[in-house]
């Protein structure tokens, strides 16, 4: 594969009913994005400094987040079978955003799970792996008591913002 710009690796990505835990790695730090919106609300979590980003739940601001990269949102176009990290799926070219960027979403044909996502100039891309389906633990989706809460403009222990 060619370069994909900054290398994101993501661990685990945990939906139930509607809210959604996305940890991932980048620069040897593990964030966690926790969307709540029977609470209203969204937590940007840094694991290893146990710090807290509470901010309001806005859906359109995360919805391209979240469900571009799940292949829920957006206009897609079925390009055709195709067997890819070992899986047989289902290729389908997508455009989302105002800037109608371009990129391909691999989804498994048996279980209609999401398994790889490219941006068609390469500038971005993700793979799933080791997917299960199944009931969610509910202490995923909750910031653990010893974390430290913070504001998002807040410098204190490296927390800059949402990352968004």
């Amino acid at each position: 594969m060619t370069n994909l710009g900054e290398q994101m690796q993501m661990q685990e990505l945990y939906c139930d009913n509607g809210k959604v835990r996305l940890e991932t790695t980048a620069g040897g730090k593990t964030t966690v994005r926790v969307i709540r919106p029977d609470q209203q609300k969204f937590y940007f979590l840094v694991l290893n400094q146990k710090i807290v980003v509470e901010v309001p739940y806005a859906p359109d601001e995360f919805k391209n987040q979240i469900l571009a990269v799940t292949g829920a949102h957006g206009k897609y176009q079925l390009v055709g079978p195709e067997l890819t990290e070992g899986v047989n799926c289902l290729k389908y070219k997508g455009t989302a955003g105002a800037d109608k960027k371009a990129y391909f979403v691999w989804v498994d044909a048996g279980t209609k799970a999401p398994v790889k996502i490219v941006a068609a100039d390469g500038s971005f891309g993700m793979v799933w792996k080791n997917y299960k389906a199944g009931v969610q633990d509910a202490a995923l989706f909750e910031v653990p008591a010893d974390f430290k809460a913070v504001q998002p403009s807040q410098p204190e222990g490296g927390a800059t913002g949402t990352g968004k």
